[in-house]
């Protein structure tokens, strides 16, 4: 299984990888939702404007998130992540995730840890790749 990603490329900013994907809204439908991929992030987080549009209930997360600019208030609200596989099918990630509602504590959401760690990860500037892969889909290094 393999699921595509890419390069976002702010003016102001270096290229940064990003999986698009979709979060489900309480409604049943699905928000898409850019995620930046954070290997450095241990939790997934979503993005005040995309936990608006999702209208599903929140409750103060268990664990407050601390990053650079300090503590951030952080809530948790149960959904499904979508991820489009490159034969065409979803993958869904269904639980309880981080999220902001402070406009300013983040701009894009972040794919973490707690969902990485169940693919193996390929971001690649030089080779402008950007994937997700799971058995049977692997990946070689050749050279040195």
């Amino acid at each position: 299984m393999r699921i595509n990603g890419g390069w976002y490329e702010p003016a102001e900013h270096v290229p940064q990888p990003v999986v698009i994907g979709v979060v489900q809204a309480a409604d049943g439908g699905w928000v898409e939702c850019p995620f930046l991929i954070d290997t450095g992030a241990s939790t997934t987080v979503l993005a005040p404007k995309i936990l608006r549009r999702l209208g599903r209930p929140v409750a103060l997360a268990p664990k407050q998130l601390t990053g650079v600019g300090g503590p951030v208030e952080t809530w948790q609200v149960w959904t499904t992540l979508g991820f489009l596989r490159t034969d065409g099918q979803p993958t869904l990630i269904e639980g309880a995730y981080s999220a902001f509602q402070d406009e300013q504590a983040l701009d894009m959401s972040v794919l973490g840890y707690d969902i990485l760690h169940l693919f193996a990860l390929i971001v690649d500037r030089p080779g402008n790749t950007v994937c997700l892969l799971v058995p049977p889909q692997r990946y070689t290094i050749l050279g040195d």
